[in-house]
């Protein structure tokens, strides 16, 4: 500053004080002389808060007072810190709630317009991955995944070594449809029980499998039986029932149902062949006179039966002559669809 006389003119060897008003900063030097020209100077530090610096100035003999003022803004950021968001817990297709992130300098002042790097280990995505943070130091992003998982979100600022890190569980949303994994389209012998089972999934609109549905089965044709007859689906949405095939060959088909799905009644078909052969049996052909050295006038037929009396076909049968001298005009022979086989004596 400097110190003058009433003409103007530069009054040197004036004592000036130098005292800062506000804003807790320092000065080189609290009592100055004004020099030849008039001035007296003094250097303020800022203080540690962002805000405003105020500097009293007066001097010995004079009633006025000079204010300085300067502005301190926040340092470079120093410190990341989770305000929110963290842990979270949401149904897929869901938005999370924000997480959000302080950005500090040094002292703790709230930095504005730092560039906050967010990014996504999983497999959802965050609605920004370089938002700004505002004058209050914060920067925010949601989080939306459409696949169950645990994912993890990371945050971080240039100036900061250490990244924040938020955590969220996704879970099936509530249930959509309901589909066929495994199970449709199998063979199997009359009587038996199909191979695999007939299983089931219950899925959300994304195609997550939704644990704690109940879902029906039924045999509706072929005479079979399902056990169990409804179940609850497992943690990946599975539920699943055998099939006992019906004693009638052809076609066997099932049905699964869970209420208010889509895709519901799903329907399994199985096809029922011929167990193994169980019984052998005349058809025609007994009883037969003929002339000696001759054929038979017809053949001999067998038929083929499995336990539950269906014609058993590709089965190879032995005639054999064990008394007369006679020979069969074919053995062994194979049983056709009908289950039956033939040779002429």
């Amino acid at each position: 500053m400097t110190v003058t006389d009433a003409l103007s003119r530069p009054v040197p060897g004036v004592e000036v004080s130098f005292a800062v008003a506000t804003g807790g900063g320092s000065l080189s030097a609290a009592h100055v002389s004004t020099d030849p020209q008039g001035h007296a100077s003094a250097t303020l530090t800022l203080g540690t808060a962002a805000g405003t610096n105020t500097v009293d100035v007066s001097a010995a003999g004079i009633t006025d007072q000079v204010v300085f003022t300067a502005t301190a803004a926040a340092a470079a950021p120093a410190a990341l810190t989770i305000v929110s968001g963290d842990p979270q817990t949401l149904a897929a297709g869901d938005t999370s709630q924000p997480l959000a992130v302080f950005v500090a300098d040094a002292f703790g002042n709230a930095v504005g317009g730092a560039t906050v790097t967010y990014a996504v280990s999983g497999s959802g995505a965050v609605s920004s991955t370089s938002p700004l943070t505002d004058e209050f130091g914060h920067a925010q992003v949601t989080f939306r995944a459409t696949a169950t998982s645990t994912d993890t979100v990371s945050a971080s600022v240039g100036g900061v070594a250490a990244p924040v890190t938020f955590h969220a569980t996704v879970h099936a949303a509530a249930a959509s449809q309901l589909v066929i994994v495994s199970g449709n389209n199998q063979t199997g012998a009359a009587g038996d029980s199909l191979a695999l089972p007939l299983v089931v999934a219950v899925e959300d609109s994304f195609g997550n499998g939704v644990a704690g549905v109940t879902v029906t089965f039924a045999d509706t044709l072929g005479g079979g039986s399902v056990t169990p007859g409804s179940a609850m689906t497992d943690a990946q949405g599975h539920a699943q029932t055998g099939l006992v095939l019906g004693t009638t060959l052809g076609s066997n088909k099932a049905t699964a149902t869970a209420a208010g799905l889509t895709g519901s009644p799903l329907m399994f078909s199985g096809t029922t062949i011929a167990g193994a052969p169980a019984t052998i049996s005349r058809v025609s052909g007994n009883s037969q006179t003929g002339t000696a050295g001759s054929a038979l006038g017809s053949p001999f037929v067998v038929l083929v039966t499995d336990a539950n009396n269906n014609p058993v076909s590709g089965t190879m049968v032995t005639f054999a002559v064990t008394g007369g001298g006679g020979s069969m005009s074919v053995s062994p022979a194979t049983t056709d669809a009908a289950g039956h086989a033939s040779s002429t004596l």
